[in-house]
């Protein structure tokens, strides 16, 4: 969504609704150009919470070579974000929400959730309510997670790493991942 919102912002002039030169036509343009040189970089650096293995878009997204309109049904879980993506470009499209407005918003968010986990660690550590193995193994998890191998990383190891950290911590799963 970023890369499609810079594109829309540096080129007025494109249809954010397709971010895929296959599409053709004058007004398209190529979100991975704009995801591989602006967003992932600020990523990176920001250590925002950003899946980096989906790269642009997201992958129920990478190979559709028509215009991404609100019509279009979408094959992945949970089915409304694709729904509300769908929208919202949409609504950049037809001018109801400026993109400039929609990127400062995303980021807002995305800087939210980033200190929320990072002062709920903090907290974690500083109670004490982590044994000393258990702050070493998420820390050697965070700096899988922060490094290239993460794109190798299954939701099921990180599911058992935490899995298990919370019974080395003496807390129960209250949840499913």
């Amino acid at each position: 969504m970023l890369s499609c919102l810079i594109a829309k912002i540096h080129k007025p002039e494109v249809d954010i609704r397709k971010p895929y030169t296959e599409i053709g036509g004058d007004n398209t343009y190529s979100g991975k150009f704009y995801d591989e040189n602006c967003v992932e970089s600020f990523v990176a650096k920001h250590k925002l919470p950003c899946n980096s293995t989906t790269a642009f878009l997201t992958p129920a997204f990478r190979n559709i070579d028509r215009l991404l309109t609100t019509d279009l049904v979408m094959v992945g879980k949970p089915r409304q974000i694709y729904v509300n993506t769908l929208e919202l470009l949409d609504n950049v499209f037809q001018k109801e929400i400026l993109p400039e407005d929609l990127a400062k918003e995303i980021l807002r968010f995305l800087f939210i959730i980033k200190n929320e986990n990072e002062e709920r660690m903090n907290r974690l550590i500083a109670d004490h309510l982590l044994s000393s193995s258990v702050v070493s193994s998420l820390n050697i998890l965070k700096s899988f997670i922060a490094g290239k191998q993460a794109q190798n990383i299954s939701i099921k190891l990180f599911q058992s790493v935490m899995e298990i950290s919370f019974r080395i911590s003496g807390e129960l799963m209250t949840h499913e991942f």
